[in-house]
This record gives C-alpha cells, sequence and structure tokens, in this order.
C-alpha cells in the first residue's frame, strides 16, 4: 500500500512502454494513417451520416498534409487552426483507440524491463494477504497528473484488481473512487467503472475489438472529451494545485518539461517546502532540466531557509519510470 501523498505527473514517455507514441509519433500517426482508421473503424448508419462523412473526408488531404509539414504537437496545430478541430480531434480519438487495441500489458508487454505500470499494482496491493482485506485498496494515497489522451494506466490498474479479486462493478467503483486520474488534455472516453451513462467506452483489446466498427455520431461525440489549448478551462489549474499541494512525493515520468507544461503545472508555486520532486530525463538531459525547476524555485522565492534544500528534494535521472521507482522506492 501506498502510504504517503504520493502524486505522478505523466507525459508521453510514461506510456511508451506498453506501445502508445510520443507526441511527435502521434502527429504522424494521424498524418500518414487518418483515412486508414476512419475507413477501419467508422461505419456510418445513416445516409445522413455517409453525407456527413464525405464532407469530413473532403478536408483529410489539406489537414494531413498542412498537419505533416507543420512540426507541431495535434493540440498545438489545432489551435493554430481551428477549421480543423473537427477532423483533428475524430483524428486523436481514431489513433488513441487504435494505439489502446495494440498495447501490450504484463509479460505480454514489448518493454517488460519498463514495466511500471505492474510495479505501482504490486506496490498498490502489497499489503493486502487475505481476499477478505481487499476493501483497504481504498487507503492507497495516490493520485495521476497525466498528459496523454490514453487510458492504459486506469485500465490495467482496475483490470488487475477486479482479476485478483473477482469484483463487480460497484465493488471496483468503490474501491478506484478514491484514486484520481486527472486528465489535462482530455480522454478518449471514460471507462465503465468511471461512469455508466451512454458515452462510455470501455478498452478494447485485440481478441474483443474484431472488426469494431463505430457510427459517426458516436465518434463524433466523444469530441467534447479532447480539450484543445483554448478549451482547457481554469478549473483544470485548480485540480492540479490542490493535488500538488497535498503530495509529500511527487514522480514526473516520460515528461517533457515544455514550457506551455510547466505553466500548468506550476509545480514550484503549488508545492509544499518540503515534499521531494523525483524525475525521469530525456536525452540525458539531467542537468538542462534541473535547471529548469532551479529558475522555477529561485522565482518563486522558494530556496530560503528553514525549507529542504533543492538539491535534497529535487531528484531527476537518466533512467525509465521503473529504474526511478526502484532507485527512489514508494511508500
Amino acid at each position: 500500500m501506498i502510504k504517503e501523498n504520493t502524486l505522478f505527473i505523466l507525459g508521453a514517455g510514461a506510456s511508451t512502454p506498453y506501445g502508445f507514441p510520443t507526441g511527435n509519433k502521434l502527429r504522424e500517426n494521424i498524418s500518414k494513417k487518418l483515412g486508414l482508421l476512419i475507413n477501419k473503424y467508422i461505419n456510418p448508419e445513416s445516409s445522413f451520416e455517409d453525407d456527413a462523412l464525405f464532407d469530413l473526408l473532403k478536408d483529410l488531404p489539406e489537414f494531413t498534409s498542412s498537419l505533416s509539414r507543420s512540426l507541431a504537437s495535434i493540440d498545438l496545430f489545432l489551435s493554430w487552426q481551428n477549421r480543423f478541430e473537427e477532423i483533428g480531434k475524430i483524428g486523436i480519438i481514431l489513433s488513441i483507440i487504435d494505439f489502446e487495441i495494440q498495447s501490450t500489458f504484463r509479460e505480454e508487454s514489448k518493454n517488460v524491463s519498463s514495466d511500471w505500470y505492474s510495479h505501482i499494482f504490486r506496490f498498490l496491493t502489497k499489503d493486502i494477504t487475505k481476499y477478505d482485506d481487499y476493501k483497504s485498496f481504498e487507503n492507497n494515497k495516490v493520485n495521476f497528473v497525466t498528459f496523454n489522451y490514453d487510458r492504459s494506466l486506469e485500465y490495467l490498474i482496475s483490470d488487475s484488481l477486479a482479476a485478483a479479486f473477482n469484483l463487480n462493478m460497484a465493488e471496483l467503483q468503490g474501491l478506484m473512487s478514491n484514486i484520481q486520474f486527472h486528465h489535462v488534455y482530455g480522454k478518449v472516453a471514460k471507462l465503465s467503472w468511471q461512469n455508466e451513462d451512454s458515452k462510455v467506452l470501455d478498452y478494447l483489446r485485440p481478441k474483443s475489438a474484431g472488426n469494431y466498427k463505430f457510427s459517426l455520431n458516436f465518434i463524433k461525440s466523444l469530441m467534447k472529451n479532447i480539450y484543445l489549448i483554448q478549451e482547457r478551462q481554469d478549473i483544470n489549474k485548480e485540480i492540479i494545485k490542490s493535488l500538488i499541494k497535498n503530495a509529500s512525493k511527487i514522480y514526473v515520468l516520460g515528461f517533457g518539461f515544455l514550457k506551455e507544461n510547466m505553466e500548468i503545472l506550476d509545480l514550484v508555486s503549488n508545492c509544499n517546502y518540503n515534499s521531494h520532486i523525483y524525475c525521469t530525463a530525456i536525452h540525458n538531459n539531467e542537468e538542462e532540466n534541473k535547471q529548469i525547476i532551479l529558475n522555477n524555485f529561485i522565482e518563486k522565492g522558494k530556496l530560503t531557509p528553514p525549507h529542504t534544500p533543492l538539491n535534497h528534494r529535487v531528484h531527476i535521472k537518466n533512467m525509465n519510470c521503473l529504474e526511478l521507482l526502484r532507485e527512489f522506492p514508494l511508500k
């Protein structure tokens, strides 16, 4: 069980071990494969939908060409060219659905040596030795803020928990209710244990997916779950502020320290004076990334005594997520 208030902040690198793309790869996938994804997953249910799909496809060549040449992330590109908002959001949704279907976990993972999801689950359940103790799972003090659209982490934890203890939906909802999975940029849809309305979309697996088809109207109904830059409300910042403020340990995994994401987090202003921050580095940029955080601490005036010195609070290592968690264990 995780007994200390712990927060995970996740960037694209956190879910790549399970088959998901970085921001650049997502842009590339949408620009190169959107036509194939539309054909694969959308089956219009009426002549009206067929006409709407025809109108959508008229924008496809210009959209994919502009996106591939822009060198911008998909969400930034759509904030610049909002005339492509509909086809762009549909591209995000279909791409993530496709990656979710292809994703691999546990012993099937293609990167078992980087499988930090399983590591987390073992910590969440490590004090449960008897079946009757399974309800103590809800006492875990952990939350997640993710900049990713995929739902792989909450799927893996909830699916493993349900299988381990043979839980029904109500029991699963109860045990998972104290853990927040806050998607800053949104996500494809809620899983069934998160909400029992008609707009849920469970995590599809290869055996169950088959030739799975969606109506165009259903895909369009999911567009509201994807937030572009201008759609990110201030309430997001309040949720993030609260989660950071209450955490004594913060793990920043697979995160690129981009300026716009750092501004959303405002990590230094929001963290308490003695919290510890553990970060994975990208491409050996330990010192560069540490300097980013150091400058933020100086600007916010959080380096003065009697607070814990920065070098004892901020740890940035050239490690993958699993290696970092083993270097700085959960408690």
